[in-house]
């Protein structure tokens, strides 16, 4: 078991954070926030390495993996659960057999808007754990929608956990939580959310969205909206066409100066307002 190891063993905390490398996905800014001040944080431990999945090309991710020694894996909660670039991300990490994996250390952090986190980080924790890694554990914050610039993120208690969880992380390689008393802890959703989880996941993610519009007429090709696509799937010269992966998470929508890509905003505002009242979550904070 990759959390697991006999009491014989003796782990060097300096050969763990020789290499940290956290990967992330952040279409509104809120878990590339969290990744930057866990990233200053472990920078007194260690080299570490802030990799956005919107901005690097995959091919180049295997080889900086197989260097990693400890890494860390972020990811905005939709829909109740991880972006799909991150899964896809996470299921590509080669599988070591796990007398080669020893040594590969993780941990697993998610922002969530006003409603739920969903099972985002029990998902992430899981398939490290099938890729032999050690999980140290995870950390859950609630941010804020696309359109709530008003809200502070992190405010200073977010920045308070955010420090103790990398103190956490950094005690917890000697003492490391064995994996089935971890998984229970991260399997904290209550019924409800269990229960409504395969029904939005059978969906899809544009489950209850309004749908993107464009009028070409107000479109000037400036390439705000293909620039600021997380998932890369706008191409200006396509447009009203899209490839295959809208993660739905308005950015196109957000930076566009003429408002020739528009949705009905209001029409979010009030599914998320209703999915914040029928699946609201006790805890909006915790390391785990």
């Amino acid at each position: 078991m990759a959390n697991l190891r006999s009491r014989e063993e003796t782990i060097n905390e300096r050969d763990v954070f020789s290499k940290v490398t956290i990967v992330y996905m952040s279409p509104n800014g809120c878990t590339k926030k969290c990744a930057e001040l866990i990233a200053e944080r472990l920078k007194g431990e260690g080299e570490v390495l802030l990799i956005d999945l919107a901005r690097i090309d995959p091919s180049e991710l295997e080889s900086i993996i197989s260097e990693t020694t400890l890494l860390g894996v972020g990811s905005p909660t939709y829909h109740l659960n991880m972006l799909d670039p991150v899964k896809i991300f996470l299921e590509g990490i080669p599988n070591i057999p796990i007398n080669k994996g020893r040594g590969r250390y993780s941990f697993c952090f998610t922002t969530y808007g006003h409603v739920n986190s969903g099972k985002t980080l029990i998902n992430m924790a899981k398939i490290l754990h099938k890729k032999h890694y050690t999980v140290l554990g995870a950390l859950k914050l609630r941010a804020k929608h696309f359109y709530q610039h008003s809200i502070e993120f992190p405010s200073s208690e977010d920045q308070n956990l955010i420090l103790k969880f990398c103190e956490t992380v950094k005690y917890r390689i000697t003492n490391p939580i064995e994996w089935r008393e971890l998984s229970k802890m991260l399997n904290y959703q209550y019924l409800k959310v269990q229960v409504i989880y395969p029904f939005i996941r059978l969906f899809g993610s544009n489950f209850r969205v309004p749908k993107l519009n464009f009028n070409k007429d107000l479109c000037t090709s400036c390439g705000l909206c293909e620039e600021n696509c997380p998932t890369r799937v706008i191409i200006v010269s396509d447009l009203p066409k899209k490839q295959k992966g809208c993660i739905y998470c308005f950015n196109c929508v957000m930076v566009c100066p003429t408002g020739a890509i528009y949705s009905d905003l209001d029409k979010i505002k009030r599914v998320l307002k209703f999915n914040a009242k029928v699946l609201h979550e006790e805890s909006i904070r915790e390391i785990i």
